[in-house]
């Protein structure tokens, strides 16, 4: 123990204990600067995720919406076009005979035309 303590007194142990000492103290601050890159890296990432969620929510939102609407417009399509078939099969019942003359097929066509 003496001989290690006797070569660190020297002056190229106090060289080499320097190098030592700046080496540890090197590999401190890359690992410590390396660790908090990663930790603001990770934050960095999971703000990007929670904006592409909040980006997703709001056009699926928007999609719902439009889907809805579609579906409401079409829905008073098919109640009105209901309507105007029932109405004009209680004007055939009133009618005689059964034959359709030209006015009856052309309100046929446009009722199914909407």
């Amino acid at each position: 123990m003496s001989g290690f303590l006797a070569g660190l007194l020297s002056p190229a142990g106090r060289i080499v204990a320097g190098f030592l000492a700046v080496a540890a103290v090197l590999v401190g601050t890359y690992s410590a600067g390396w660790f908090a890159h990663a930790k603001t890296s990770k934050v960095d990432q999971l703000r990007a995720d929670l904006a592409a969620a909040r980006f997703d929510l709001e056009a699926s939102k928007q999609a719902a919406e439009l889907a809805e609407s579609i579906s409401n417009r079409a829905q008073a399509e098919s109640t009105e076009a209901r309507n105007k078939a029932e109405e004009y099969a209680k004007t055939l019942q009133k009618r005689p005979s059964c034959d359709l003359s030209d006015d009856d097929i052309k309100r046929l066509r446009n009722i199914r035309k909407r």
